[in-house]
Formats: C-alpha cells, structure tokens, sequence
C-alpha cells in the first residue's frame, strides 16, 4: 500500500529580511537614509543568518531586494538635493524679496509722518535720523538708492531698493511697490532731475 509522503516544511520567513524589504521600499517612497541604512544593515545580517541556517530559515531573496533598495537610496539623495537646491533657493529669494518689500512700505510711511509734520520731505542728511533702511538679505545686489526730491514739482521722494531675482522694489511716496528691471532702474536715474544717494545694503532696519 502506498503512502502520500508528507509534504515538506516550509521554512519561516527571516524577520530580518521582511524588516529590510519594507525599509528598502520605505527608503525608496522618500525616507531615504532614514530607512535605507536599516535596509542595508538588516539585509546583510538576514542574508547571513540565512545561509548559516542550511534552509531552516528563508527570505534570501527579501533580504537582498531590500538591501538593494537601500543601497538605491543612496544614490538617489545626492541626485534629490540637487534637483530641490535651486528650487528652495529661488523660495528663499522670493520669500526675502516680499520681507523687503513690507519694510520699505515701512520706511514709505515714515517718510510720509515727517512730511506730514514738516510739511516736505527729509533730505538726505536727515534721512537716517528719520527712519533707516530695511536689512538687506545678503543674496541682493547693490545699494540702496534714495532721491530727496525725484520730482521737484511735488518734492516727492524716490527709494529704490538693491536687486533681487533679477529686479528692484521701487517705493513711491504713495506707499505703492513697482518692480523695476535693471533697464528701468538705469532710466530713472537717466531722467531725474535730482541727484540720486546711494546707501549701502547694510544698514539695518529698527525691527
């Protein structure tokens, strides 16, 4: 009488490679070396453990899909910060552009309280002791350029601020922001009437 042989054991998965397998796909879908390095440490001793187990242990092939993964993290971070760097520098830069563009609208208003109580507007030896200038971030260009009297008809003050992301935030006395390229920046001081001062981009605000 034959006998159906019993079937053979199946051997346990390694906890090791199944915790590797998931940090490798975990370090793939944006944790990087937070889970990559487990991935790898994991991986190897699982795959070790596994051959030391002559086959009452299995999940070779997990362990080495999450060792590969995490070793694919690797790479992939130098690659990542690279593609995100110039996208978080321009935020950067814009972010700091519009801080610069709420204190000039400061320093407009303050020049409008000292019009309002002298009836004119401060020339350039009062300026600084009236207001000063906002704090420039260190990724703009040039200095500050302030027009005592741009338009002698109305004696109205002009601010035009150092460059960034390529433009400049102009203040009218109207407390109005322009944004003005450097060709039209080079026109206005071509055609005003007064002479322009120049600050540099390292005076501080008083905020």
């Amino acid at each position: 009488m034959n006998t159906a042989s019993a079937p053979a054991p199946v051997a346990p998965k390694s906890g090791l490679a199944i915790t590797s397998l998931v940090c490798g796909i975990l370090s793939i879908l944006g944790l990087s070396c937070l889970a990559g390095l487990p991935a790898v440490i994991t991986g190897h001793i699982a795959m070790s453990g596994i051959k030391k187990s002559n086959g009452t242990i299995s999940g070779h092939g997990m362990a080495l899909a999450g060792t590969i993964l995490g070793y694919v993290s690797f790479i992939l971070i130098p690659i990542l910060a690279g593609l995100a760097t110039p996208v978080i520098l321009k935020a950067k830069k814009s972010a700091d552009y519009a801080t610069m563009v709420t204190d000039i609208k400061m320093v407009g208003l303050e020049l409008d309280e000292f019009a309002a109580s002298d009836a004119r507007y401060p020339t350039i030896l009062e300026f600084t002791d009236v207001t000063e200038l906002p704090e420039v971030p260190s990724h703009m260009e040039g200095s500050w350029i302030y027009f005592p009297t741009a338009n002698p008809e109305e004696n109205a003050p002009l601010l035009i601020s150092p460059s960034s992301l390529g433009k400049h935030a102009v203040l009218y006395t109207d407390i109005s922001i322009h944004r003005k390229t450097e060709d039209e920046v080079i026109q206005i001081l071509q055609t005003a009437t007064a002479e322009p001062v120049e600050f540099e981009a390292t005076i501080k605000s008083k905020r």
